[in-house]
């Protein structure tokens, strides 16, 4: 298992992202090599797939985002699932681009959100907001023998989140800017020009903790 990982090293390394949205279609697997460091960082794509889900699991997947199925055992079940299938996207990635698994230094995990609430609610005699994702990060950090970093939305709501109200970007404004500076875009939706990025105070956003999340050594 790598070890030393988050230091100011500004040396090549690979990751690998992963993603699966509320539509529930299949994970996305983006294998990247990161180099530089702060706003020097430098990202090159190498190879990116989704992986679909099948009729079953989307079906499963959106039967328990509906809040009307299952319990704690269906949660976890579904949790380790689905985990299983982030590592299965991972290694296809890493076929796809002919790069073997233990090249890999990290992988960051958005995971499949089942529920998101980021207007806080009253419960139990307290306003409370939260979020759910499943897809085990353990399950991943065992298969791909390499740190694994989660929970980002989980610790963005912890900090205070973005209510659905606002009219803030939901993108990263520290990897917008890093990608802004390197990359062409077309396209993109008119709330990422109200991104502000800067140099010196990266402000939060939604989807991406403002801290370093939950990472599975």
């Amino acid at each position: 298992m790598k070890r030393a990982l988050f230091h100011d090293d500004a040396s090549p390394r690979l990751a690998i992202g992963l993603m699966s949205g509320t539509s529930a279609d299949g994970i996305d697997a983006a294998l990247v090599e990161i180099s530089g460091c702060s706003t020097d960082t430098r990202v090159r794509l190498l190879s990116f797939l989704t992986l679909p889900f099948s009729d079953a699991a989307r079906a499963r997947i959106l039967r328990v985002a509906a809040g009307d199925f299952g319990g704690t055992e269906e949660l976890c079940l579904l949790n380790f699932y689905l985990g299983e299938l982030s590592a299965d996207a991972c290694e296809a990635v890493c076929v796809q681009a002919g790069v073997a698994p233990d090249k890999v230094s990290f992988v960051g995990s958005h995971g499949q959100t089942v529920f998101h609430a980021p207007d806080a609610r009253e419960y139990l005699g307290r306003p409370v907001r939260g979020t759910l994702q499943t897809g085990e990060a353990s399950v991943i950090a065992e298969r791909l023998g390499c740190p694994v970093v989660s929970d980002f939305r989980v610790r963005d709501m912890a900090a205070g989140g973005i209510p659905r109200s606002s009219s803030r970007s939901l993108i990263t404004p520290s990897c917008f800017y890093i990608a802004r500076n390197h990359c062409r875009f077309r396209n993109i939706c008119s709330t990422a020009g109200r991104t502000r990025a800067y140099c010196s105070k990266i402000s939060a956003a939604s989807a991406i903790s403002p801290y370093f999340p939950k990472a599975v050594p």
